[in-house]
């Protein structure tokens, strides 16, 4: 793939999974407020509770962390290593997450948030690989 290829994929999935994250921290704090029932997410087991309210606003806070993280690196060319590493938890994280939805009981946790996150761990791996471009615009094995 050359180099302009490469980077519009990862420009796209850069803009698309931070957009997912948004409406994820959205979707997160709709049901901390109640906007939403709790049974759609946490397992599909969960009644709204304190405990439930602060996991979802905690949730949304990292879905926020996630959104910035994945963006930056998305649009830095040449990130530094915290960023590049930053960014590979949150692609892995989004894989476990995948997972976990895929296993609810929830059918709108299982169905709709599994697929969402599959899209984000897919957009998320597609930044976290993304080369990384030296002062002079040549492209750096990971392996440097």
């Amino acid at each position: 793939m050359q180099s302009s290829s490469r980077q519009r994929l990862t420009l796209w999935a850069g803009r698309a999974a931070a957009c997912l994250y948004l409406v994820a921290a959205a979707v997160q704090l709709a049901v901390a407020e109640g906007l939403l029932p709790a049974t759609i997410a946490w397992g599909g087991t969960q009644q709204r509770t304190p405990r439930t309210v602060l996991a979802s606003a905690g949730a949304a806070a990292v879905l926020l962390g996630m959104a910035l993280t994945v963006h930056r690196r998305a649009v830095t060319a040449s990130p530094g290593a915290t960023l590049r590493a930053a960014s590979w938890i949150v692609a892995l994280c989004m894989i476990l997450n995948t997972l976990g939805n895929f296993l609810s009981s929830s059918p709108v946790e299982r169905y709709v948030f599994g697929s969402a996150t599959l899209v984000l761990a897919a957009a998320s791996l597609i930044v976290a690989c993304s080369p990384v471009v030296d002062e002079q615009g040549t492209y750096q094995s990971l392996d440097e």
